[in-house]
């Protein structure tokens, strides 16, 4: 899976960053396994001036690097500093039902979020709970 890691720009430079990213990215086969990541970094040289730069994180198994590849390609015309880093590997959060109200809701964030929302039943109480 793909990540782009967009470092030292402000938020709002780094959204518009990430708009052209997914743009590059629109035809690539592997769009649906891909992420972009806004992170709040302060990036300076030793005499302080800032120094953006774009990291793609991959866990594609050597000796196919194909989708590597693509995505340096793709990164390459942003005309921002590119970091490669390689992963191992990259463990994803199986897919779960709610045990409470049995809704599908998936892992990660996804799952998180199903239990924050103050206006779901087994937030509010209405589960029986």
């Amino acid at each position: 899976m793909p990540n782009v890691e967009i470092h030292g720009l402000m938020p709002e430079e780094a959204k518009l960053v990430r708009n052209r990213i997914w743009a590059e990215f629109a035809d690539a086969h592997y769009l649906g396994d891909m992420v972009v990541t806004i992170c709040p970094t302060i990036v300076t040289d030793f005499q302080g001036t800032h120094q953006p730069f774009l990291r793609l994180v991959n866990t594609e198994a050597a000796p196919d690097r194909s989708i590597e590849e693509d995505a340096v390609k793709c990164l390459y015309r942003l005309s921002m500093d590119l970091e490669i880093m390689r992963l191992d590997r990259f463990i994803e959060t199986p897919k779960i039902s709610c045990p409470h109200c049995k809704s599908n809701i998936g892992g990660g964030m996804e799952g998180v979020r199903h239990h924050v929302s103050l206006s779901h039943p087994c937030v509010a109480g209405e589960s029986g709970l």
